[in-house]
């Protein structure tokens, strides 16, 4: 059974905790503590993912802390691009589409 914060946009009203995934075109909802959705998170380099993580607990909202996420979200990006032009994506196939290495 679906918890409430791992239901998509639109199937219901969204928790004042909740926002969308930093993918801009994911509609998946989650926790506001979080920065993206799972699918996406994993896509982040475990280097990256440590450095969001101690900064956050040190300077939340600092340069370095927003310097890191922006390499995260330019990450995901990247292998997002990637992946769509390896396989000939068109331009109206979303980018937030679950990421196969296939």
């Amino acid at each position: 059974m679906a918890k409430p914060e791992d239901t998509r946009a639109g199937t219901h009203a969204r928790p004042a905790s909740m926002h969308r995934c930093a993918i801009e075109e994911c509609p998946i909802e989650i926790r506001q503590s979080q920065l993206m959705c799972a699918g996406h998170w994993r896509m982040v380099s475990r280097t990256i993912q440590h450095e969001i993580y101690a900064v956050y607990r040190k300077r939340r909202g600092s340069p370095a802390h927003l310097a890191a996420i922006a390499r995260a979200i330019a990450t995901v990006r990247a292998t997002l691009d990637g992946w769509a032009k390896k396989h000939g994506a068109t331009a109206n196939e979303p980018g937030w589409l679950p990421y196969r290495d296939d």
